[in-house]
C-alpha cells in the first residue's frame, strides 16, 4: 500500500516541477513569463540582435525587450512595432520603464489581451524598434531605427523559427 502512495505522489507532483514556467521581475511584483528568445538583426554585420520576453499580467501582457548596448546612456525607446505574419501590425507605446544593468538596456512594453490574442494567433514576423539616448547630446553607432526578424535567411545560413503562438498560448 506504501508503495502505490508513493507512485501516485509522483506521477500527481513530477509535472507539477518539470513544467515550472519563468518569471520576471518588475520592482517587488513577480510575473510568469516565457523563456528569452533573440530574434536576429537584419543587418549581417552592425545590426542589434533583440531579446524577447512575453510575461502575463492577469489576462494582458508585458513585452520585455533587451539588447546589449555598451553605453550607459542608450535605451530601447520609443514605439516600438511587432508585424505579424498575417500582415497586421501590433503598435506598442513607450511607457518609460526603462533598465540598464550589465551593459543591458530592457525596456517593458505592455499588450491588451487583444494583442496577446493576435500573438496567439498569428506569428512573429519582425519587429521594429529605436534605441536613442536619454543625454541630450550625447552620440553612439547604434541610434537610430533597427529591425529583427523572426524568419530565417538563407544567406545567413538560418533555417529555424521561434512559435510565438504556441508559445504565448502556454503562458496564457
Amino acid at each position: 500500500m506504501n508503495t502505490k502512495i508513493r507512485i501516485i505522489f509522483i506521477i500527481i507532483f513530477l509535472p507539477l516541477t518539470v513544467f515550472a514556467q519563468n518569471s520576471f521581475f518588475i520592482g517587488n511584483k513577480t510575473y510568469d513569463s516565457t523563456d528569452e528568445f533573440e530574434l536576429k538583426s537584419n543587418q549581417f554585420i552592425g545590426g542589434q540582435n533583440l531579446k524577447v520576453t512575453i510575461a502575463k499580467n492577469n489576462e494582458s501582457g508585458l513585452l520585455i525587450v533587451s539588447c546589449n548596448l555598451y553605453a550607459d546612456f542608450l535605451r530601447i525607446k520609443g514605439k516600438l512595432l511587432i508585424y505579424l505574419d498575417d500582415k497586421s501590425i501590433i503598435t506598442c507605446l513607450d511607457k518609460n520603464k526603462y533598465d540598464y544593468v550589465d551593459n543591458t538596456a530592457t525596456t517593458v512594453y505592455y499588450l491588451t489581451k487583444d494583442e496577446i490574442d493576435q500573438l496567439k494567433s498569428s506569428n512573429i514576423y519582425s519587429i521594429r524598434f529605436s534605441i536613442a539616448s536619454i543625454q541630450q547630446y550625447a552620440t553612439a553607432p547604434s541610434i537610430g531605427a533597427h529591425s529583427v526578424r523572426n524568419y530565417p535567411k538563407k544567406e545567413f545560413f538560418e533555417t529555424n523559427r521561434i512559435d510565438f503562438p504556441k508559445i504565448i498560448s502556454e503562458l496564457f
